[in-house]
């Protein structure tokens, strides 16, 4: 069976956005292996993250490091390629701590302040610690 080519999305933001504020979201693979909660792995995804804010690639605002993908909330400094960047943050990431990355990145432009994007990462991690505890419990509802 043939299965459809995936189109690739175009991350460039439009000429007229300034200061753009991005939700990322970075995954493993495979789905669902712990690769990014090992001990030291962590800590270098968000020193990573650090290491970027302090020198201007990215504004980072909030992070949430899971155990198969990364959320964050960040605004790319106005010379810096999106795309290109996400990929040296994770091609870094692989070789210094061996983490396996799927392919791209989901990303979505947030057009408020950023009291939404805390917002928005707020909802997924209470929606990630209900998860689990259903998990735990014996209970998935995907919602």
């Amino acid at each position: 069976m043939d299965f459809p080519r995936r189109r690739w999305l175009n991350h460039q933001t439009p000429a007229w956005v300034t200061y753009p504020d991005f939700f990322i979201t970075l995954c493993t693979v495979p789905y669902g292996t712990d690769q990014l909660c090992q001990p030291g792995v962590a800590e270098g995804v968000i020193e990573s993250f650090v290491h970027r804010h302090e020198n201007h690639v990215w504004y980072v605002w909030a992070c949430v490091v899971m155990p198969d993908h990364v959320h964050a909330v960040i605004s790319p400094a106005d010379d810096v390629d999106l795309t290109r960047s996400v990929a040296d943050f994770k091609r870094w990431l692989a070789r210094q701590k061996g983490i396996r990355w799927q392919r791209g990145f989901f990303d979505h432009r947030i057009r408020q302040q950023i009291e939404s994007a805390y917002t928005i990462l707020k909802e997924i991690t209470a929606w990630h610690k209900k998860h689990q505890e259903e998990k735990k419990n014996g209970i998935v509802t995907g919602k």
